[in-house]
């Protein structure tokens, strides 16, 4: 009964993403109705898994999203896209043929990660500072797994040494630029990204104004977390998934744990990346598909990304089908990076001391900071001349 129950939801969920309009709430229906069923049929079993996937966001997930979003929010809210465009927007926007407006959205995707990069592509897109094309290039280009996550949590706590981690965050970043390059274009627009109309709002006005925005995008990646953790663990411990994946396996000729990792890393990228750095079997495999998992991110980002920017108009197919080449590019990029000879003698570095991190951490705050002051004194030149 289990396995009949899974399978229908397993099928249900695949065709649900290349399906036609007409027949999505048919599906939908149909697949609700079998998940309940079998969370009634393995009450235990739900009540673990929504165990974990609450851990892992309350753990691993918030406390670095809830900082990131409340500043950015009070960012925005304080003229910080038109400063951060005004200074930084052309030199970062112009090779990935974009418009200096993208400049907040590519540097908050670069600190963030998913799926924050969406969320501002999606408010400038209404606040109308690029067009909808310009939206869909930016939202793939700026859509990235957050450097703190490949390299902390990855490279240092799974894979026991961050030096992985920077590979995988530099593959990640150069299968962005190349994006940036097939992705097809519009002339950019030369014209400077106008200053919103200034705000009266207190300082206490805002900054709750961006608790609460804060708050409603932490909950909704609360949700997509939550769910798929139980859509893992249902996968994982379903008999015909185990008899699919021992053929898969015979086929490939690779690991029982390496295949059954890069399966269920496509459906929650953290899990995913887990069990992979956990497994036996070749490095340079583990790491070419962890690296395919952090550029595609998995169906759970992806819903998360496709739940703040859906009002682009983007398909979620087409954003999918992109991601997948992202993944690929990045996959072989790990790869050349990995036969270098010189990685035999720069992967003996072990995680770095506090003191590094230290220095890391203001060397952050110093380049977010610069910009600001740039700008600022520019400002106090123009009043001098």
């Amino acid at each position: 009964m289990r396995s009949l129950l899974l399978s229908g939801i397993l099928f249900i969920s695949l065709i649900v993403l290349f399906m036609k309009k007409s027949k999505f709430n048919l599906y939908v229906i149909l697949g609700c109705t079998i998940f309940i069923l079998y969370l009634l049929f393995n009450p235990g079993s739900a009540i673990e898994a929504t165990t974990a996937g609450l851990n892992l966001f309350m753990y691993k997930v918030f406390p670095s999203l809830f900082c990131f979003l409340l500043l950015s929010n009070l960012l925005i809210s304080y003229d910080g896209v038109y400063i951060y465009s005004r200074v930084l927007g052309r030199f970062i926007c112009s090779p990935l043929k974009l418009p200096s407006s993208a400049g907040f959205v590519l540097i908050i995707s670069a600190l963030c990660g998913y799926p924050v990069g969406a969320k501002y592509c999606n408010e400038l897109y209404k606040g109308n500072a690029f067009s909808q094309k310009t939206a869909e290039r930016l939202l793939n280009i700026a859509s990235n797994a957050s450097p703190l996550f490949i390299v902390g949590t990855v490279g240092a706590a799974m894979l026991n040494n961050p030096f992985y981690g920077y590979i995988l965050l530099l593959s990640n970043y150069l299968s962005c630029v190349l994006m940036a390059e097939v992705l097809p274009s519009e002339p950019i627009n030369n014209i400077p990204f106008s200053k919103p109309p200034s705000s009266y709002k207190s300082f206490i006005e805002k900054l709750l104004s961006s608790f609460k925005l804060s708050f409603n995008s932490c909950l909704v990646v609360s949700g997509f977390v939550i769910f798929f953790s139980i859509v893992v663990s249902i996968i994982k411990n379903n008999l015909i998934f185990q008899v699919v994946l021992n053929n898969l396996c015979r086929y490939l000729a690779l690991p029982k744990d390496i295949v059954q990792g890069f399966v269920l890393g496509l459906f929650e990228m953290t899990n995913g990346c887990n069990m992979l750095a956990l497994c036996s079997g070749s490095l340079i495999i583990k790491l070419c598909l962890i690296s395919f998992i952090l550029a595609f991110s998995g169906i759970s980002i992806l819903l998360q990304v496709y739940a703040f920017s859906y009002e682009i108009g983007t398909p979620l197919r087409k954003y999918a089908l992109r991601k997948i080449f992202q993944g690929i590019l990045s996959s072989i990029i790990t790869l050349i990076i990995m036969l270098l000879p010189v990685n035999n003698k720069l992967s003996v570095i072990n995680t770095p001391k506090r003191g590094s991190s230290l220095a890391a951490f203001i060397l952050l705050i110093i380049f977010i900071s610069l910009p600001v002051i740039l700008n600022s004194l520019l400002f106090k030149l123009k009043k001098i001349h």
